[in-house]
């Protein structure tokens, strides 16, 4: 895996996921997962690289991140 892919998409999404309301969660995570994609072949980040760095499910991997945010809205 490359660490640039891991880092490119941990910036990524702490730049783009907000929280969204529930029923909206699995749109918005195929959104998000698309909009990346793309990004990251903008700035010359391998299609592979990219799916290496989240396992292999970029959706599932904006799920996650949108939970997150969630999860720290509450907190607050």
């Amino acid at each position: 895996m490359s660490d640039r892919a891991k880092e490119f998409v941990d910036h990524w999404e702490s730049e783009h996921v907000e929280a969204v309301i529930d029923s909206e969660e699995a749109k918005e995570a195929e959104r998000l997962a698309l909009q990346c994609r793309e990004d990251a072949l903008r700035a010359g980040i391998a299609e592979q690289d990219l799916e290496d760095a989240v396992e292999g499910d970029l959706i599932s991997n904006m799920l996650q991140a949108l939970d997150a945010v969630a999860l720290r809205e509450l907190e607050k």
